[in-house]
């Protein structure tokens, strides 16, 4: 069989032959340095069939991201974006950002561990946008390239500790920070959401 590319190509396996297969629970496993449209058609099958997504991180080397076994399954990211991000969901965002912004770094200073609690630090995210930055989780158009170089206010961090791994990373918000700031220095934006009521 024959398609017009890589992205009919994968959803056409997806839908076709892994749809009617899939149940709850199942696992399917990708890469942090997927292509969008090899993210999409999970994302899907994941809200429609009850699946579970897997991601393996990759580093700016194009290896594996050991990163990830330091994070529990139900990790969750709030604050940096609108709406909370899951595990598979932020590592997903992780590898749009690092491929787009192949010098992007999530830099820690100051971090201190409270007695019997969580981990504080400050968090600066940074990084030059010199390739497409595709965002599909978040409903945004393609950003072309456009060579600035992004950086973020430092922000004051949480990271909440379950069995020696982190169960949660919680930013606070500020002025030009977080998920905004970056798409407002990138000349973007994130879309209105209709209001309910």
């Amino acid at each position: 069989m024959f398609t017009r590319g890589t992205t009919e190509a994968v959803n056409l396996v997806a839908r076709t032959f892994l749809q009617p297969r899939l149940k709850p629970g199942d696992e399917v496993l990708l890469t942090g340095m997927e292509h969008h449209s090899n993210i999409v058609p999970w994302q899907l099958l994941r809200d429609e069939r009850g699946i579970e997504l897997r991601v393996a991180p990759i580093t700016d080397a194009g290896e594996l991201d050991m990163a990830a076994q330091y994070m529990t399954d139900d990790f969750v990211l709030e604050g940096l974006t609108p709406q909370a991000l899951s595990r598979p969901d932020f590592l997903a965002l992780q590898s749009e950002l690092q491929g787009a912004l192949p010098d992007f770094s999530f830099n820690l200073s100051e971090a201190k561990k409270i007695k019997d609690g969580p981990v504080t630090a400050l968090v600066q995210i940074s990084g030059t946008h010199t390739n497409d930055l595709q965002l599909p989780l978040f409903g945004i158009p393609l950003i072309s390239a456009t060579g600035i170089s992004v950086s973020l206010p430092q922000v004051h961090a949480t990271f909440l500790l379950a069995d020696h791994k982190i169960a949660a990373l919680r930013t606070e918000s500020v002025p030009g920070g977080g998920f905004a700031g970056l798409l407002q220095q990138l000349s973007a934006e994130l879309p209105v959401l209709p209001r309910l009521g």
